[in-house]
């Protein structure tokens, strides 16, 4: 895949200027935009680290692959007090559902902007993780890893060639990929007249519907054995294959990414902590090329968090 005029220059410059102090300072400005991850209760003695602040802290760990030991050792030089792992564990399930989306959402739409928008593309990947569970079998139970999969919706974005991450969610690992398609279109808002280039497991009726309907023009590679439909014919005026070979390939960058950073497996303990975690992998996307295409824009969002409190 060839590289744009200045794509190192850009990527080197974000490495050397962006430290861990200066990432969650940023991450901090973004969270302070949103409602806190949760509502504390009236009762009980006053946090001494605040929400937002966990928050920021979760997605600079989930960043850098960070475990909850190596939060605890950075986290006196991050907030300035020491966090204790079994808190920062704590506060990832406590984040409200919906929290994270709202996240990938704002730097999205700071990451856009007003940059051209080639196309929309949508795709899942599995996730591993270190717990097994119980599953029925012919005459007896047996005992298999428990997969989770990560669906995102991306924009490609051909100026400064990078893919951002529009929303993602997560399931378990035999969810089918249509249902959970739908779920992610009807809850973002894309830039209409695009193309939305998807794989042959997203062949289905209502996914050609919920597209023309968000006046999108749906390329889906089409299953031999597929029934036919009203919006499917619709669609096969658009189809152009020479489109979907040369572009489908750009979404496996961000998969592509996450694998080469910690192989795509999360270890929290909890069914819904995993789940956040999973989340949690496309926020760190979508920060990280927010940090290689606009370093200059995140220093300045520093100095003003620096001379005005956000809280």
């Amino acid at each position: 895949m060839s590289k744009c005029s200045g794509y190192w220059k850009q990527f080197n410059l974000a490495s050397k200027k962006m430290n861990p102090k200066q990432v969650f300072e940023t991450v901090l400005s973004r969270v302070a935009r949103l409602p806190p991850p949760w509502h504390k209760h009236k009762r009980g003695r006053p946090y001494r680290t605040q929400p937002r602040e966990y928050a920021a802290l979760l997605v600079v760990a989930r960043l850098n692959d960070w475990s909850t030991r190596q939060i605890e050792a950075i986290s006196d030089y991050l907030l300035g007090r020491a966090i204790d792992h079994a808190s920062a564990a704590w506060a990832l399930a406590k984040v409200l559902p919906g929290y994270l989306e709202l996240l990938i959402k704002q730097v999205y739409n700071a990451i856009v902007g007003s940059l051209t928008q080639l196309f929309h593309v949508g795709d899942s990947t599995g996730v591993r993780t270190d717990r097994t569970r119980i599953v029925e079998r012919v005459f007896r139970q047996g005992k298999e890893i428990e997969d989770l999969k990560l669906h995102v919706l991306a924009t490609w974005l051909p100026k400064r060639h990078a893919i951002a991450i529009a929303t993602a969610s997560c399931t378990r690992g035999e969810r089918h990929d249509s249902p959970a398609l739908r779920e992610l279109l009807q809850r973002t808002q894309l830039r209409s007249g695009k193309k939305l280039l998807l794989d042959r497991a997203y062949d289905g009726e209502k996914n050609f519907e919920l597209a023309f309907e968000m006046n999108l023009i749906p390329l889906i590679k089409r299953r031999a054995n597929s029934r036919r439909g009203f919006y499917r014919r619709k669609a096969a005026k658009y189809w152009n294959e020479c489109i979907y070979q040369k572009q489908r390939s750009r979404v496996e960058t961000v998969f592509a990414g996450t694998q080469a950073r910690n192989g795509n497996r999360v270890c929290e303990r909890l069914t819904r902590t995993r789940r956040r975690a999973v989340v949690l992998l496309a926020v760190a996307h979508n920060l990280r090329t927010a940090i290689r295409l606009g370093v200059q824009a995140l220093e300045t969002f520093i100095r003003q968090i620096r001379t005005t409190s956000i809280f």
